[in-house]
């Protein structure tokens, strides 16, 4: 019991008790303890229960949170697969969107531009070769790399057509073939212009 009165009056001394301590009724409650062996057996026991009991609350696993699987998240409603008809029938509208969107209107530029250029009246005849050399690789890179890209790319997008697989469906055939003669209109187009790309050319414009 000595032994066990020598160890709660070391506490006592304690930093974090003495705080404890300054309170009145806690000071006199703590001389008590010590004073009366009876007491001070109950207080060493319930402070051993109170350190089991929190022991058990500490070592206690926390329970684990399910975490929420990304597959379920990332899921996306499956699209129905399509048909042959219907995938050739899809290709054949990209190939024509590609060429409404991305060709016609630099196209019809391109041709407001020749046209334009056409309509200039002839320059008079006193350039230097030197000049007439500059102007000369000037308008070719203009007008004339313009056509050479403008029909290898139309070209390309006939060859697409051409490759889509209609499946022997007379409605798939009519419009790629409806599709191939508006691509084909503009070639032709082009093609009209050739020649006075040509003139203007040699004219050193």
């Amino acid at each position: 019991m000595n032994q066990l009165q020598d160890l709660i009056n070391s506490v006592g001394k304690s930093s974090a008790a003495q705080t404890v301590l300054q309170n009145e009724h806690v000071r006199n409650a703590w001389h008590a303890v010590q004073k009366n062996e009876s007491w001070l057996l109950y207080g060493s026991l319930s402070l051993a229960v109170a350190l089991l009991v929190s022991r058990s609350f500490v070592a206690q696993p926390k329970p684990k949170k399910r975490k929420k699987s990304k597959r379920s998240k990332l899921q996306k409603p499956e699209q129905p697969k399509l048909s042959p008809e219907q995938q050739a029938q899809q290709d054949i509208d990209a190939i024509l969107r590609d060429f409404e969107t991305n060709y016609v209107p630099e196209m019809d530029k391109y041709i407001e531009a020749v046209e334009q250029e056409i309509a200039k009246p002839s320059p008079p005849k006193r350039k230097s070769k030197k000049s007439a050399k500059k102007a000369d690789a000037s308008y070719k890179q203009k007008f004339e790399y313009q056509y050479l890209y403008f029909n290898e790319s139309l070209l390309k997008l006939l060859m697409k057509l051409d490759s889509v697989e209609i499946h022997d469906s007379q409605d798939l055939r009519a419009k790629r073939k409806q599709c191939i003669k508006t691509i084909q209109s503009y070639l032709k187009k082009l093609d009209s212009y050739k020649p006075e790309i040509d003139k203007l050319t040699k004219k050193g414009l």
